[in-house]
């Protein structure tokens, strides 16, 4: 009977954890998405004004980069989805690697610059 129950608790723990990973995968996958959705928001609203084609197209250059970028965040998430897969079964290694902060800050600021100009044009 206490095998059971070990059993029990292993699994509720092994499915708890899933969940957890479950939940933070989604939102991990959002956050981009919400970021190209904002993009497009922008780009739509600079297609409905009167604005000269250089501001245009400077605009819409900005966009692109900044979509390109979510576009990529995008796939090394679903690398990163694969890769958890791969773990688990064994076959992947974890290797460290040094990240630059400064990128990933300066991401963060794009990303809720975005956003506030967004809602600067609603």
């Amino acid at each position: 009977m206490t095998e059971q129950k070990n059993l029990e608790i292993d699994l509720r723990r092994a499915v708890s954890a899933r969940d957890e990973f479950l939940s933070i995968a989604s939102h991990e996958l959002r956050t981009p998405l919400s970021a190209l959705g904002l993009q497009m928001g922008v780009l739509g609203h600079i297609c409905g004004t009167n604005v000269d084609i250089q501001t245009i197209k400077a605009r819409v250059g900005k966009i692109e980069q900044t979509a390109g970028k979510q576009l990529r965040r995008l796939a090394e998430l679903i690398d990163d989805l694969l890769s958890v897969s791969r773990i688990t079964s064994g076959h992947l290694a974890l290797e460290r690697e040094d990240i630059d902060l400064n990128l990933i800050i300066q991401e963060a600021v794009e990303r809720l610059q975005a956003q506030a100009m967004h809602r600067m044009h609603r």
